[in-house]
Parts: structure tokens; sequence; C-alpha cells
């Protein structure tokens, strides 16, 4: 298992599909956001899917690495030529994104793994989903929690995704979750839609 690795074949299948779905859904909201963008792999597939849509869409990309910001511009941006794509990378993390967006149609969240920060990500960015809207979870599955990794607090933190999803009064209150993936070896990937 790859801590913080990238997706899997199906998780990346699974979370594309999950895109699709929203925007054949046709939500009164057309903003979606990648937090915790890195090196852009997810996000670069994410904005070709938005600009192909024939409908105007914005993507926001976040992250705390200046590095990421630099991939964004090389990868993302240029799927904004010609297309019906809008996109903004906001350096920061969700501390710092409280007033930036209202309402997002879906989000994924795959930025620092401490139960913390995915604590913060939910509130954040969970809270903006639409009715309808997918919050997306990647690095999800239970067996990543025992594991370590140096996390934005430049400190080895235990992974804590799975525990903040279990945790959240959000999600158990106001989300139905409809997709698990979880291959053996891998990093797992969850899936929740915001019923009210």
């Amino acid at each position: 298992m790859n801590p913080g690795g990238t997706m899997s074949t199906l998780e990346h299948d699974v979370c594309m599909a999950s895109l699709k779905q929203i925007m054949d859904k046709e939500l009164e909201c057309n903003a979606y956001a990648e937090v915790g963008v890195w090196h852009a792999d997810t996000s670069v597939q994410i904005a070709a899917e938005l600009a192909h849509s024939g409908v105007e869409n914005l993507f926001l990309g976040v992250d705390i690495n200046e590095e990421s910001r630099k991939y964004w511009e090389d990868r993302v941006r240029p799927w904004t030529t010609n297309s019906y794509l809008r996109e903004q990378f906001y350096l920061g993390d969700s501390k710092d994104m409280h007033d930036r967006i209202s309402a997002l149609a879906w989000v994924l969240i795959d930025a620092c793994h401490c139960c913390e920060c995915v604590t913060n990500d939910i509130r954040t960015w969970g809270a903006r989903v639409v009715k309808g809207g997918y919050v997306v979870f990647h690095d999800s599955t239970p067996r990543r929690q025992t594991m370590r990794k140096k996390s934005q607090h430049n400190r080895t933190r235990r992974f804590g995704v799975y525990e903040a999803i279990t945790a959240s009064k959000l999600l158990k209150t106001k989300f139905k979750h409809i997709i698990h993936v979880d291959e053996v070896d891998r990093n797992g990937l969850d899936v929740f839609e915001r019923l009210r």
C-alpha cells in the first residue's frame, strides 16, 4: 500500500464516474473542487471532463503547496482555452477557504490525511455541497488508519480519513454513503451524496 499515493484504476474510474453522474444531474450549481491537488494528476482529468461538458463550469483547486500551483497552471489552466471551463487555484487549506465559495456540486477531498484536517475539510467543503451533490474521499480504507505519514504539520501523523468520516455529524445527518471501494493493498475511495 502506498500511503498518500495515486488512485488505483478502479478508484480513479469510480471517482470519474461520480463526477459524470453529477454533471448529468444538472444541479443548480456548476462548481466543482479538488482539495489536495498535489501534482494535478486527477485535476487534469477532471478539467478535461468539465471542459467538454458544453456547460459553463467552475473548477477549484486547493492545496497548501506552492509547487501544486505550478502543476495546476501547467496542467489544468490550458483546459480553459476555448472551452466552457473556468478555473481558480487557492493556495491554502480549509481554514483559509470559509468565504471563498458558497456552493459546490462535487468535491474530491484528498489533502492532509490526519483526522483533524479531514474533519476541517468535511466541515468546510461538505457543508457547501448542494442537495444531490457528492463528496468523494480518497485514502479512506480503514486499513490505512494505522499508517503514519509526514503531514502538512511537519511531523508524522496517523492517517485519520476513515476516523473523520465515521465521526462526522454532517455526513451522518445530511449525506448518504453510496459507494465504497476497498481493494486489497489500495487506498480506498468513498462517495457520499447530499440528501438535504
